[in-house]
C-alpha cells in the first residue's frame, strides 16, 4: 500500500506506475492522477503552441520572416506613404530637372554648332597640333570656351582666341 501524493489516497502498489529512481520503485502519483496530470498537460503545450503559432503569423503577414526584410518592408511602406503625400513637391522638381537638362543640352549643342561653323577652328586644331608637336591622331572636344585635347594618356586644355588672341568670352 501507498499513499498518492497528488490526491492523498491511498491504493495498491498495482495502482501506480514503475519508477526506479523512487526508493519503494513506484512514482509518487497513482496511475489516474498521473494520466490526468499528463493529458492536461498536452493540452496547455498545445494551446501555448497555437497561441506562439498566431502571433507568428500576424507578424510575418507581409511575406518578411526575418528582421532584415521586416525592416526593409517598413522603409518601403514609408516612402510609399512619403511619395503619396508630398506628389506634387516631388513631380515639381522632376519637372524642374528635366527643363535643366533640356537646356544645358541645348547649349551644349550650339556651342558645337557655333565652333563646328567658325571657318578658323579647322586651322585652329592644325596650329594646336604643330605647337604641340604630335604627330599622332589627336582627340579634340570642344565645349564652352575650352578645347580638350587627349593623346597618350596626357590632357591639355586651351582657350579659344578670337581674331586678335584675346580669350573669347561669351
Amino acid at each position: 500500500m501507498k499513499r498518492c501524493t497528488k490526491c492523498n489516497e491511498i491504493k495498491g502498489l498495482s495502482e501506480f506506475y514503475k519508477d526506479k529512481s523512487c526508493r519503494d520503485g513506484r512514482y509518487v502519483w497513482c496511475k489516474e492522477c498521473a494520466k490526468e496530470y499528463h493529458r492536461n498537460r498536452r493540452i496547455r503545450i498545445a494551446e501555448r503552441v497555437e497561441k506562439a503559432n498566431k502571433r507568428s503569423n500576424d507578424r510575418v503577414d507581409s511575406k518578411a520572416s526575418n528582421p532584415v526584410d521586416l525592416v526593409r518592408e517598413r522603409k518601403k511602406k514609408y516612402y510609399k506613404e512619403y511619395q503619396e503625400k508630398n506628389r506634387k513637391e516631388i513631380n515639381a522638381k522632376k519637372k524642374e530637372a528635366r527643363e535643366k537638362y533640356k537646356q544645358y543640352v541645348k547649349s551644349l549643342e550650339q556651342t558645337v554648332l557655333d565652333y563646328e561653323n567658325r571657318e578658323t577652328s579647322k586651322s585652329f586644331r592644325d596650329k594646336i597640333k604643330v605647337s604641340l608637336n604630335v604627330n599622332l591622331e589627336l582627340e579634340v572636344s570642344l565645349t564652352d570656351n575650352t578645347c580638350d585635347i587627349l593623346a597618350h594618356d596626357s590632357t591639355a586644355t586651351v582657350d579659344f582666341m578670337d581674331d586678335r588672341n584675346q580669350p573669347k568670352h561669351q
